[in-house]
């Protein structure tokens, strides 16, 4: 089995790009998270959906330098 290291990638710090999706679906609905280490920005994400009737969504997204 692979282990994963950051410290074994040959490129530089701010062009590694990690990230972490996330999604807990039911019948009706689900959220999803993202979570990503770009080096030079993080992003945290998370979005709502709604299956029932009209299908419907919302995103709220944060960025950190």
């Amino acid at each position: 089995m692979q282990q994963y290291s950051r410290t074994q990638i040959k490129a530089p710090k701010f062009q590694i790009k990690e990230w972490d999706y996330y999604l807990v679906v039911g019948d009706d609905c689900a959220v999803a998270f993202t979570l990503s280490d770009d080096g030079y920005v993080g992003l945290q994400s998370v979005s709502l959906l709604d299956f029932s009737g009209e299908p419907w969504e919302h995103t709220e997204t944060r960025m950190l330098a």
